[in-house]
């Protein structure tokens, strides 16, 4: 009984390990992955997937920009080209196992913001779950080693700030902010929270610089209305922080932080 029960595991296991190779043939598949320039790209994820029986694999290209597909069958592919700081590109081929199937060449353009490759999305979950779980160290360590193997990877420069304004660690938190290009950051939320930390290390022309993006972005962030109108008050710009808080009021006329904003325009004004 013993014996029978080896056999068919045996068996569903060979089943298996064959299934998952089912693309194994005798064809051959050479290619490069070079920029606009002609430069050669190399760490780029190369996914082969096999129409005819609906299973892949995945190669990656050398120094030369150079991938290699050896041992498939023959039929339709979908290949698509993955990596960090580039845009994806997808291609269909068909390979001849009984033939010299063409060299594939292929150019990648530099993408504008933070395109997610399946690993990247990957390191970037698991640096934002630890964050969640204020675990801000192990979060930055994460993300620090995403920037290191995908340093196209700019955006990330604002998670680990973050992870060091967590931990009270403010003018560290500012040196990984100012690594952030401010002409591609167009989340208020996070403009916001840039100027705030500048803020709060009184560097008050930074923080007065975001806060003024984010409020152009987002006309009804109230928090970043109130901020840029103090930070117009501290540096002595009086009559547009007049014009801040008169704008913060048509919005939110009746809390308790309207109550204060109506009394920094009575003392403004008397000035």
């Amino acid at each position: 009984m013993k014996k029978a029960s080896l056999a068919i595991i045996l068996m569903i296991a060979f089943s298996l390990i064959s299934l998952a190779q089912d693309y194994r043939g005798k064809g051959r598949v050479v290619g490069y992955v070079r920029d606009k320039d002609g430069n050669p790209i190399e760490g780029v994820t190369v996914k082969l997937f096999s129409l005819k029986v609906q299973r892949g694999f995945a190669v990656s290209t050398d120094k030369k920009g150079k991938w290699v597909a050896f041992g498939i069958i023959s039929g339709g592919w979908n290949v698509d080209f993955e990596k960090a700081g580039y845009v994806t590109k997808k291609i269909f081929v068909q390979v001849d196992e009984w033939k010299k199937n063409p060299e594939i060449n292929v150019a990648m353009e530099k993408a504008e913001g933070l395109l997610l490759t399946d690993e990247l999305k990957e390191s970037l979950n698991r640096g934002n779950a630890l964050f969640e779980e204020k675990k801000y160290e192990e979060a930055a360590a994460v993300f620090e080693a995403m920037l290191e193997k995908y340093p196209d990877a700019h955006i990330l420069n604002k998670n680990i700030g973050n992870c060091y304004a967590n931990r009270g660690l403010g003018e560290k938190a500012l040196e990984w902010y100012a690594k952030i290009e401010f002409e591609k950051i167009d989340n208020p939320v996070v403009l916001y929270n840039v100027g705030t930390n500048y803020y709060n290390s009184s560097k008050f022309d930074e923080a007065l610089k975001y806060y003024r993006r984010a409020t152009e972005i987002k006309k009804d962030f109230l928090d970043a209305l109130y901020q840029l109108g103090l930070t117009y008050l501290t540096l002595g710009q009086h009559s547009e922080s007049i014009s801040t808080f008169e704008n913060y009021l048509k919005i939110d006329p009746d809390s308790e932080r309207a109550g204060q904003v109506r009394g920094f325009l009575d003392v403004i004004k008397k000035k």
